[in-house]
């Protein structure tokens, strides 16, 4: 389990970021971490990994934490192998990169297994970058915009990834812009206005068009008038 309590985070000339922050991810759960730009998303996110300090407050984390950060956290002169097998090194593990069932293997990655990182596409950067975090097995996995630069097969394909992740029992917690996205894996949004957090605000609507109209509700910072398709007329 994370939890951040009563988290602060204050940046010189830019004020105050992160206000009383607490939220908790539970295993077998997927928290959407929303708000606008520069609202302090990329810092909570670090701050939970531990990659920054809070100015105040308490973060519990456990020992297998991971992060994909914004920007790919690859050696672009090595293949993208060769990234892994670093990975699989630094996490303990004596599997070889892209064995069966491995999550590069499932994240579409083996046909470019011999290519150098450096020159993979964004979105296949990002697909690698969260098979890296996947394969040093954590148990909690942190994700800011897992979602930027795919398209939508590879938005597919990291979903259930994900999806498998949190099914396994492991607790996610993400930032993204992208409605359908949200709605296809979390459970619960919560979102970062003016430093403040608010939420939880969990996803009850069925999945599909509802359920993206209310996370879209939620995002323009209107939860009570969650839009909702019309009904299909009756032939």
């Amino acid at each position: 389990m994370l939890e951040l309590r009563s988290v602060s985070k204050s940046y010189p000339g830019a004020g105050q970021v992160l206000r009383e922050v607490s939220l908790r991810v539970e295993p077998g759960q997927a928290l959407c971490l929303a708000g606008g730009n520069a609202e302090g998303k990329t810092t909570l996110l670090e701050i939970a990994a531990g990659l920054r300090r809070p100015d105040s407050g308490e973060v519990l984390r456990p020992t297998e934490t991971a992060l994909v950060p914004q920007r790919p956290a690859i050696l672009g002169e090595l293949t993208a192998a060769d990234n892994l097998a670093l990975w699989y090194a630094a996490a303990g593990r004596r599997e070889r990169p892209f064995s069966p069932g491995s999550p590069e293997e499932k994240l579409g990655l083996s046909p470019f297994a011999r290519r150098r990182a450096g020159r993979l596409s964004g979105g296949m950067q990002r697909r690698l970058s969260i098979a890296a975090a996947l394969c040093s097995r954590p148990g909690t996995l942190l994700l800011d915009e897992p979602f930027a630069a795919l398209d939508a097969g590879g938005c597919a394909l990291v979903h259930a990834a994900l999806a498998d992740f949190v099914q396994a029992g492991g607790a996610v917690l993400f930032s993204s812009h992208e409605p359908q996205q949200i709605a296809a894996l979390a459970g619960a949004l919560v979102r970062l206005r003016g430093g403040t957090l608010e939420g939880p605000f969990p996803l009850t609507a069925p999945p599909g068009a509802k359920r993206t109209g209310q996370v879209l509700a939620l995002l323009l910072n209107d939860p009570s008038k969650a839009w909702e398709p019309p009904d299909e007329p009756s032939i």
